[in-house]
C-alpha cells in the first residue's frame, strides 16, 4: 500500500497541474485513463465519503496523468490524485 502523497497548500498553489482531492474519502473510480486527453471540466475520478460521491474534475485541458492511488484507496483531503501536462 502507497503512503499517498501530500501536497502543502502552498506547494500546490506553485503547481498548477497538480489536482488533489478536495475530501477525505474513498476513489471510487478513475475516470479518465492515465494519460489521456482531458477538457477543462471533464470528470477525472470519482470520490466516495459518508455515501456520498464527489467527481474531481480537470481545471484546465491537458493530459491527465494518474496518481499512485488504486481503485478503492482512502485518500484525504489534499492528497495528490495526478497532475494535468
Amino acid at each position: 500500500h502507497n503512503a499517498a502523497t501530500k501536497v502543502d497548500e502552498n506547494d500546490a498553489e506553485a503547481d498548477s497541474n497538480a489536482i488533489v482531492a478536495s475530501i477525505n474519502g474513498r476513489l471510487v473510480k478513475w475516470q479518465a485513463d492515465d494519460n489521456a486527453e482531458v477538457a477543462e471540466g471533464d470528470t477525472v475520478a470519482v470520490l466516495e465519503a459518508m455515501k456520498m460521491e464527489t467527481e474531481v474534475t480537470a481545471h484546465r485541458a491537458g493530459r491527465f496523468a494518474r496518481g499512485t492511488q488504486a481503485r478503492g484507496d482512502a485518500v484525504a483531503q489534499g492528497d495528490l490524485l495526478g497532475h494535468i501536462n
